[in-house]
């Protein structure tokens, strides 16, 4: 039996899923599909007769369902055989509790007729796809992220208490900044073939294709992701505050410098952030329509918080494996150390600008970055686009965005 779209991935439990939204809709067209639709139909008149309080409503609704799956084909289009089901074909005149009392009999006979082989779809299904998908409700998840601000707040809300919490918002900077460095002496070693073969192959997975550019825009939305975290508080200052003109003011100020620092507003078509220039434009112009609003930066945040859950989930990893937290943060500034002595044995960059570039944070450290001498950057291109080089290392996804 074919898969259609927008089915559940697992089968729900009878009794008690059955009837939800999501699943009645799936094993209504099963039924229908299968022209069984009556017993379905049956269960949910007897719903809807429970919900009226009107007796005498009630009542006529009972005779009306009565008539329609009793008195014109003796409850043959139930599919189930009991001595109420002969009872009610056989009765003049039928009332509230007694047409209740078939309600189980026709829950039952539904569950051993034709859920079973309802469930027995999602077993083949699962052996003609190793991963079934849910379209119907990935979309509606995703129509969600879209329509909801407060959807994407709470996402970025969460991922800010988890790192205000444990004081790893400087340690989430000084860790790319440490695997940006990392790649500038990889590649420095490659290129002066202070490497042999299989020293280069045993190289981290994550250093051996990941390109600078790639660390570049990575490092920016980190920066961007903190800035609006903060403008996301000082919009809940100028609420708290009774929308103070002073909160507003500095509210204003915050979201100017955001704009100014990480959007380019004279180019749509470059962004620091490397987002898609329609995103930018709307959310400029939604700035200079409605003026202060907290959803300036949701659609922003939304194309820029999956690389920043992927390298938070990079960094956790690896700090579990180090066994905890201050280890961790010990182990970043240790690596920052001992590869600004190696970069500066190199000659990669200059002295002075390692150590502005180590004692700078956000996104004037990485200001300090983007000067790296043109020689250096020409042997980066040259080892970057050299077909002989990725055969002897083989080609690996980017990890982080």
């Amino acid at each position: 039996m074919s898969v259609r779209r927008g089915r559940p991935t697992v089968p729900p439990t009878y009794f008690r899923d059955v009837f939800s939204k999501l699943y009645k809709e799936d094993f209504r067209r099963f039924l229908l599909k299968n022209r069984s639709l009556a017993p379905l139909q049956f269960l949910d008149l007897i719903s809807e007769i429970n919900k009226i309080q009107d007796k005498n409503f009630k009542q006529y609704k009972v005779n009306q369902v009565w008539r329609r799956f009793f008195k014109t084909d003796n409850g043959d289009a139930l599919q189930c055989s009991d001595r109420i089901i002969d009872l009610l074909s056989t009765s003049e005149y039928v009332t509230i509790p007694f047409l209740k009392a078939a309600y189980p009999i026709v829950l039952k006979a539904l569950e051993y007729n034709w859920f079973r082989k309802y469930e027995e779809t999602f077993r083949q299904s699962e052996q003609s796809q190793k991963r079934p998908k849910f379209e119907l409700l990935m979309s509606f998840k995703r129509a969600m992220r879209k329509i909801s601000g407060s959807n994407i707040l709470r996402k970025i809300g969460y991922l800010l208490t988890e790192i205000r919490k444990h004081g790893l918002s400087s340690t989430l900077s000084d860790y790319i900044e440490c695997l940006y460095q990392e790649q500038l002496r990889d590649i420095q070693e490659i290129t002066e073939e202070k490497l042999n073969r299989r020293r280069i192959s045993h190289l981290k997975p994550r250093l051996k294709y990941l390109k600078l550019s790639e660390y570049r825009i990575l490092k920016m939305r980190v920066d961007f992701f903190i800035e609006a975290l903060s403008y996301k508080k000082a919009f809940q200052n100028y609420k708290k505050h009774c929308y103070l003109p002073v909160e507003k003011r500095r509210m204003k100020n915050k979201a100017q410098s955001i704009i100014k620092t990480f959007l380019s507003t004279e180019n749509f078509t470059y962004s620091p952030l490397n987002v898609s220039p329609t995103l930018l434009s709307e959310a400029i112009m939604k700035f200079k329509r409605e003026g202060i609003s907290h959803g300036l930066f949701h659609n922003l945040a939304l194309d820029v918080l999956p690389s920043i859950y992927k390298a938070w989930d990079i960094m956790h990893l690896e700090q579990n494996a180090c066994g905890g937290r201050e280890k961790f943060k010990a182990k970043v500034k240790l690596r920052l150390k001992v590869i600004q002595s190696d970069i500066t044995r190199h000659n990669i960059l200059g002295k002075n600008d390692l150590s502005s570039f180590m004692e700078g944070t956000g996104r004037n450290a990485w200001s300090v970055c983007l000067g790296v001498p043109k020689t250096w950057s020409s042997h980066a291109c040259e080892v970057e686009h050299d077909k002989s080089t990725r055969k002897q290392h083989g080609s690996s996804p980017s990890y982080i965005l």
